[in-house]
This record gives C-alpha cells, structure tokens and sequence, in this order.
C-alpha cells in the first residue's frame, strides 16, 4: 500500500538503521572513555579525553540527524498513505447504494468517525511503530556483532 512513497520508506529504514547501530557503538566509546582515567600521562589523558568527547559529540549529530530523517519521512508516508486510504474509502461510499445509507449504523456522523479513525489507525500500525522495531533490531544486531568482535 505504500508503494509510491518508497523512497520515503527507504529513508525511514536508513534513519532506523543509523539510530539502531549508534546505540551500541556510543557504549564501546562510553567504556573506552572510563579505561582511559587510568592513564597515567596527563598529555595522553587529555588528548584521548577529547578524542573520544569529540566521538561523543560526532555521533550525537549523527543521531540527530538519523533521528530528524527518520521521524520526518515516517510522517510524510504516514500522512500520504493514511490521505490515500481516506480518498479510497470515500469513493468506496459514494458507489454505495441509497439503501445502505438508511442503516442506522451508517449514519452520517458514523461514517465521518469511521472515515477519520479507521485511516488514522493504520497508520499508527505501520508507521512509527514498525520503524521502532526495525530500530530496536539494528541495535540487536549491531550489539551482537560489537559483542562477538570485543571478546573474540
């Protein structure tokens, strides 16, 4: 269904994707930054102190943008997909019969909450709630990866 915002998606899965592998990679910086108070070279200190701070800061632009790109496209598909539902739904109302309308259950205040909600929960279905779990996955898997390599 939301095959003509594609390129909307394929942004969405890289915003995810960025946000999901940074988690992991921002805790390898956290421990490298707590071993290196045991340096005993204070030049040495204080040049890693601001690499890995600088890390720090890289990163965390990073994710901002990944997080803006991410949430950005998310609603910009949502929004397309959820007008495109409501358009179909509302012809597929007005190829209704007449008697169809004298249901009370298809009376005009019902079909606009319906028209309203119905659309709108689809999209909270597929939208931000399916970028989470590809997030939440890449950091699965990022943390995994991270895992395996440190304590090879």
């Amino acid at each position: 269904m939301s095959k003509p915002e594609w390129i909307f998606v394929l942004f969405e899965c890289i915003g995810c994707i960025c946000n999901g592998v940074i988690q992991p990679i921002m805790g390898i910086i956290q421990s490298k930054l707590t071993a290196v108070f045991q340096e005993c070279d204070k030049d040495s200190l204080d040049r890693k102190i601001l690499l890995y701070n600088l890390l720090f800061i890289g990163f965390g632009i990073i994710r901002f943008i990944a997080t803006f790109i991410q949430s950005f496209f998310f609603g910009c598909s949502g929004e397309a997909l959820t007008k495109r539902l409501r358009i179909k739904t509302f012809e597929t109302l007005l190829r209704q019969d007449i008697s169809y309308f004298d249901d009370p259950n298809n009376n005009t205040g019902a079909l606009c909450t319906r028209l309203s909600t119905e659309a709108s929960a689809v999209q909270g279905a597929t939208g931000i709630r399916l970028g989470m779990l590809l997030q939440s996955f890449c950091s699965f898997v990022g943390g995994l990866i991270i895992g395996f390599i440190f304590s090879w």
